[in-house]
């Protein structure tokens, strides 16, 4: 939930510049179905196994990416913090 809330923050402008400067938007290469989605966020390498997927840089993106489109797509904090709720409790409640 604090990790989803503060990608939302650096990405809309409204988080520290620190966090803002380690996620990328992801750009493909290529045309793709996926190309229309804008909030998808680049997933960066790590070396390590035990260390590097802990870091914001690597955990951040992998956490906003697996939430539905237009749960990225919120305008404003409050409505996503909502969204965000009743998300994570029908994964938990209902995990198909």
């Amino acid at each position: 939930y604090k990790v989803a809330c503060m990608c939302f923050s650096a990405i809309n402008g409204s988080g520290p510049a620190y966090l803002s400067e380690l996620l990328h938007v992801y750009t493909p290469s290529r045309t793709l179905r996926s190309s229309s989605d804008t909030r998808m966020l680049e997933i960066q390498q790590y070396k390590r196994k035990t260390h590097g997927f802990r870091t914001f840089s690597c955990f951040g993106p992998h956490i906003w990416n697996s939430l539905p489109q237009d749960l990225r797509h919120c305008s404003t904090l409050s409505s996503f913090k909502a969204k965000l709720k009743t998300f994570l409790f029908s994964q938990y409640f209902h995990p198909n």
